[in-house]
C-alpha cells in the first residue's frame, strides 16, 4: 500500500487473513444503545449511516472512544464490534462505533464523509449519553485506522462540519494505512493521483496535531510496518506527540480479535495511551 505496491492484501503469514471474531456477549455491567441515526443518505444505505455506543451502566461525563472499523474499506460493520466496545467500556469509556458506505458501490470520499459526520454527531450528542464532548478519543483498525488519521490530519473534514482539529483529543491507528497513493489505492480513490494523495494522511502531517498512537504487528500485511514507521517519523518531525507500538505474536486480523483476551499487549497499549490523555 506504500509507494507503488499493487497488492495491498499479501499477507506476512498464510493464516493472517482468517477473520474469527470473538465472544460478542457483552461484560457485566455494560450495555448497548444501537442503531443510532448519525446521518441521512439514500434508503438503501440507511444502515450505513447509524452507530453504536457502548457504556458502563450509570455513565455520566466519561472519556469517549470513537471506532471506526476496518476492512479495506470495501467490508466490515459496526455490528461485528461489540467485543471491541465491551472491553473499553468496561475500563469506563463510553465508546462510539459508527458504520459507514463501503466501496466500490461508494468510492472516497464517501467512507470519510461519513466518519466526519458520525463524528460530528458524537461531539454534539454524547452528553446525552454518559460521555464528554471534550474527551474524545478517534481510534480506528485497518482502513478504520487511516480513516482516523485522515480526519484528525486533513482538517477540511472537520471544518465542513463546523469543528476543527481541536475536537480530537487523541488518535489510535492500529494498522492504519497512511499512504494510499499507490496503484493499489485505485479502486478506493479512483486513478487521480493527486485525489490519492489527498486521502493520504502522511501528506496533512503538520505541528499541532493531537498524539497519535500507531500500531503494527509481527505478521501484519506486509507493507504496513514500513508505513507506520514513516508516519510515526513524519509526525515526529513535525513535533506531534506520537509513539510507535509494535504488537508481537499477531497478524493482522488477530492484532483486532485477540483485543478481549485477557493480557493483550495491544489493550495494554491502548489503555496506556488512553491514560496519558487524562
Amino acid at each position: 500500500m506504500q509507494g507503488r505496491c499493487s497488492n495491498p492484501i499479501r499477507l506476512a503469514r498464510p493464516d493472517a487473513g482468517a477473520l474469527a471474531l470473538p465472544s460478542q456477549q457483552l461484560d457485566p455491567g455494560v450495555e448497548a444503545v444501537a442503531d443510532i441515526e448519525y446521518g441521512a443518505g439514500a434508503p438503501e444505505d440507511a444502515d450505513k449511516h447509524r452507530l453504536d455506543i457502548y457504556r458502563r451502566h450509570g455513565a455520566v461525563r466519561r472519556p469517549v472512544l470513537f471506532f471506526v472499523h476496518g476492512g479495506a474499506w470495501v467490508r466490515g460493520d459496526r455490528k461485528q464490534y461489540p467485543f471491541f466496545g465491551s472491553r473499553f467500556a468496561r475500563e469506563g469509556y463510553v465508546v462510539v462505533v459508527p458504520s459507514y458506505r463501503l466501496a466500490p458501490k461508494h468510492p472516497h470520499p464517501a467512507q470519510i464523509e461519513d466518519v466526519a459526520d458520525a463524528f460530528a454527531w458524537t461531539v454534539r450528542h454524547i452528553a446525552e449519553y454518559g460521555g464528554d464532548p471534550a474527551r474524545i478519543v478517534v481510534a480506528g483498525h485497518s482502513a478504520g485506522g487511516h480513516l482516523v488519521a485522515l480526519l484528525a490530519a486533513n482538517e477540511k473534514w472537520l471544518r465542513g462540519r463546523g469543528l476543527t482539529t481541536a475536537a480530537i483529543r487523541g488518535v489510535i491507528s492500529m494498522s492504519g494505512v497512511p499512504d494510499v497513493t499507490g496503484e493499489a489505492g485505485a479502486r478506493v480513490f479512483g486513478n487521480d493521483p493527486a485525489v490519492r494523495r489527498e486521502a493520504s494522511p502522511l501528506f496533512h502531517v503538520r505541528a499541532g496535531l493531537p498524539p497519535f498512537l500507531i500500531t503494527y504487528c509481527q505478521w501484519d500485511y506486509l507493507t504496513l510496518p514500513q508505513q507506520a514507521r514513516r508516519f510515526h517519523a513524519a509526525l515526529r518531525q513535525a513535533d506531534v506527540p506520537a509513539e510507535l507500538v509494535f504488537v508481537a505474536g499477531e497478524n493482522h486480523i488477530s492484532e483486532m480479535t485477540s483485543i478481549a483476551r485477557p493480557g493483550d499487549a495491544t489493550a495494554a497499549a491502548l489503555l496506556r495511551f488512553l491514560g496519558g490523555l487524562e
